[in-house]
């Protein structure tokens, strides 16, 4: 039987680990911390072309940093985010990214002039705060279902999905948002409501569109609870995350609370269902091409959903509603600057708790099952390497999404050697894992008879 560190019910959230649980959980937490930043700043993107969302995030912050306004002139043609409003131009992008990136500017200063703009600062961030949100929910794993399942999925998560390939790679709202997204279920796991909405109200100024889940998880919560104050304690922080981003719009407009421009191409018809199609499994951001082992944890839903508690059901569903918010709020296209998926990150945050319980649950079915999620995981921690190791930020420029895929593009840029490596290193995990499970099964069966 698997080792716990918490305890694992419908109720865990009342579990106080003794004091040598805490002690193992601390360790474990930090070799997972110190394995995530060992890999994510090594591979992170430093130089300055980059992604225009990540630019419009981080010259404003090295502008105000270095030149002490928000005005980002003579840059401003370096992104479309950038607008004209008050005699300046200033960026349309969400205030809560550029105050992550703001501690690594201040700490920069030394080395960075205030007549060129540099990125590599938000990239340091970037990949320092990936590496601080896959540790939360690996945390979170670890405490509901104990090591061996933590760091399985925790493996998983920060190097088989797109935390790794872009929250890491340089300063998008992702890496910001499921670090929010990882502390509000910690707080919501240990039934502390108001912080779990402080966290959603943060979550508002990342990426303004998650409030919906804030919305959903408080409704779910005073629901199954009969606890209407569920939505007050939920709700409030939220509604204060989304009025400081009101008098933030409105400072750069020139109004008491404004909102800030953007451009959305809401599709319509077909349009929708493409989306969805898109997300899910387009060849060079499709999801389930990228990380094909999330199919294992759905195929056990039903029975995860039973084991779940009532916060997990909560999460879950505010991540379902995000993802189909997300998913529908603008014509599907694909991206560029990019390798893999980046919009379902936040979802599938919200969703880690029922998914790992599905993934337990099917793992439980026999080795033949533990031997399909292995390989199902090592081509995804596979992908991810490959994007993350070998990606040039201008290979995938304007690739069009459903006719490329990523590491086929990407391998074809290097030689016949590095492509060997490569493909042969991730040949090599397929077999060998399989077979660990196999020996590792047939122990636990010899030691328990």
């Amino acid at each position: 039987m698997e080792e716990r560190v918490g305890r694992d019910s419908r109720h865990d959230h009342l579990a106080a680990p003794t004091s040598g649980q805490s002690a193992q959980i601390r360790w474990h937490v930090l070799a997972f911390v110190l394995l995530t930043l060992s890999a994510y700043l090594p591979t992170a993107t430093y130089h300055d072309e980059q992604n225009n969302d990540v630019s419009a995030v981080a010259i404003p912050v090295w502008s105000v940093v270095e030149r002490g306004t928000v005005d980002v002139r003579p840059y401003q043609d370096a992104t479309p985010w950038f607008f004209e409003a008050n005699g300046r131009y200033v960026s349309n992008r969400w205030p809560g990214t550029m105050l992550v990136a703001l501690p690594a500017y201040l700490l920069a200063s030394p080395w960075v002039a205030a007549d060129e703009a540099r990125l590599w600062p938000a990239s340091v961030m970037a990949a320092v705060v990936a590496a601080l949100a896959v540790t939360t929910l690996f945390a979170l794993v670890l405490t509901m279902h104990g090591r061996r399942t933590a760091w399985i999925a925790g493996v998983v998560i920060a190097f088989g999905t797109g935390m790794w390939t872009v929250a890491a790679d340089s300063l998008w709202t992702h890496g910001p948002a499921v670090l929010a997204i990882g502390l509000a279920l910690h707080a919501l796991r240990r039934g502390r409501q108001w912080l779990a909405g402080c966290c959603f109200g943060f979550m508002g100024l990342v990426r303004l569109h998650l409030l919906t889940s804030a919305a959903i998880t408080g409704y779910v919560l005073a629901r199954d609870g009969r606890d209407p104050r569920a939505l007050l304690r939920i709700g409030l922080p939220s509604a204060i995350g989304l009025l400081l981003y009101m008098v933030y719009a409105g400072y750069l407009r020139g109004d008491s609370l404004a909102a800030l421009p953007y451009t959305f191409v809401t599709p319509t018809g077909w349009g929708r269902l493409v989306n969805v199609a898109g997300m899910l499994v387009a060849p060079r951001v499709g999801l389930l091409v990228y990380t094909p082992v999330i199919v294992v944890c759905i195929l056990k839903l039903g029975r995860a959903w039973r084991e779940a508690a009532a916060w997990e059901h909560a999460a879950f569903l505010a991540g379902a509603v995000y993802l189909v918010v997300q998913v529908q709020s603008n014509f599907f296209w694909g991206g560029f600057s990019f390798y893999g998926y980046r919009l379902p990150l936040e979802g599938l945050a919200l969703m880690v708790p029922v998914l790992v319980r599905g993934a337990v649950a099917f793992a439980a079915g026999g080795r033949v099952r533990q031997e399909i999620m292995a390989g199902l995981a090592t081509y995804s921690v596979w992908v991810g390497a490959v994007g993350a190791i070998l990606y040039d930020g201008s290979v995938l420029r304007r690739l069009p999404p459903w006719t490329a895929y990523g590491p086929v593009v990407t391998l074809t840029m290097y030689s016949t050697a590095v492509v060997v490596v490569a493909v042969g290193l991730g040949v090599c995990a397929l077999i060998v894992l399989p077979i660990v499970v196999r020996h590792r099964r047939r122990y636990a069966v010899e030691s328990s008879g």
